[in-house]
């Protein structure tokens, strides 16, 4: 057995916290050459409500798993506001989610076109270029995050993983512990630093933070499997027993 790396749901990666959605509602007074006919009718203000009214709709599927609701949500918000950067990143992770990964991209560098400074875009650029198995620009999509938003605890979470893919746990680990120390409850990179550790050769200190991350979450089954794991190959049996049970 191997240890586990956690990585999130592609259905629930891309949701957009409450503030990053409000994004969609900054004003561009030259919208109206960006519309069609159809919309030069209606204010900017009120095309910005509409859309940020379907963009939390699509939110609201895809929390819920209705990705054909959310991906029609998403489109109709970019029909109204097409530079919605947040907006055209979630569709893009929809797409994705529905393994229709040429879209995905396509979708995650329009967003990115429209706000270069997006850094949770970016990260949904790496976590879709990842499963199609381009790892090299996942790696350099992670590594833009993180030179624009250095202290966020999940682009650094991010990119450790896929430095710990690229065989280089030690960078991995030096991403994971930036993360901890932005957020030192983040479970996901407790957990993929204890590996990254264990690969860099440092097992007990591997051990060490899955016991811290069983004291924050007793209920993490796959800190106890990595722990029983660790204790195992220490020839710990007994407490590696206990641990895996």
């Amino acid at each position: 057995p191997t240890s586990t790396i956690f990585k999130p749901n592609p259905a629930i990666l891309a949701v957009q916290t409450s503030s990053e959605s409000q994004r969609v509602n900054v004003a561009v007074p030259h919208l109206h050459s960006h519309q069609g006919p159809e919309h030069n009718h209606a204010s900017p203000t009120a095309r910005y409500a509409a859309a940020e009214t379907l963009h939390r709709e699509g939110l609201n599927h895809q929390e819920a798993g209705k990705l054909e609701e959310a991906r029609a949500a998403y489109e109709q918000a970019l029909i109204l506001v097409p530079e919605a950067a947040v907006t055209r990143s979630n569709l893009g992770n929809v797409l994705r989610a529905q393994g229709k990964l040429i879209d995905a991209i396509a979708a995650h560098h329009a967003a990115l076109n429209y706000d270069p400074g997006y850094a949770r875009g970016w990260t949904n650029l790496a976590a879709t270029l990842e499963d199609a198995g381009e790892l090299d620009a996942a790696l350099g999509a992670a590594r833009q995050a993180a030179t624009i938003a250095p202290n966020d605890p999940e682009v650094r979470h991010i990119l450790g993983n896929l430095e710990l893919e690229s065989g280089r746990p030690e960078l991995a680990i030096e991403n994971f512990v930036m993360a901890l120390q932005a957020d030192p409850r983040h479970g996901r990179a407790l957990l993929n630093l204890a590996v990254a550790l264990k690969e860099a050769g440092a097992m007990e200190a591997g051990t060490n933070a899955l016991e811290t991350l069983i004291a924050l979450d007793p209920d993490n089954a796959d800190a106890h499997f990595n722990l029983a794991l660790n204790l195992l190959s220490a020839g710990k049996w007994r407490d590696g027993f206990a641990a895996y049970e």
